[in-house]
């Protein structure tokens, strides 16, 4: 999926504000959250803000999304059995990784 959306354009600026994170570390948040009883864990840690502020998370998608083409089909015929290029994108993206 990942790859599917770099296809997009704009889709960079948006990828730059939510790094993926670490497995280890969210892991590590899972089981500590557990063992106190937490009913929410946030993940990354950058990603409270939105979830104290509303608001604010909901401007600053808005902002980032700000160059991306929303008419653009590519958000609607994504995934395996999506648009062409969407599947090719996905499919050069297992491969790298495989390698």
């Amino acid at each position: 999926m990942l790859a599917e959306a770099k296809q997009i354009d704009g889709i960079d600026a948006v990828f730059a504000w939510s790094p993926p994170g670490n497995v280890t570390t969210m892991a590590r948040l899972i089981v500590r959250g557990i063992a106190k009883g937490t009913t929410e864990i946030v993940y990354p840690r950058p990603m409270w803000l939105g979830r104290l502020f509303p608001s604010f998370g909901r401007w600053m998608g808005a902002w980032m999304m700000r160059k991306m083409r929303a008419q653009d089909g590519r958000l609607v015929a994504g995934g395996s059995t999506g648009a062409k290029e969407a599947v090719d994108a996905r499919n050069a993206f297992d491969e790298k990784r495989a390698a």
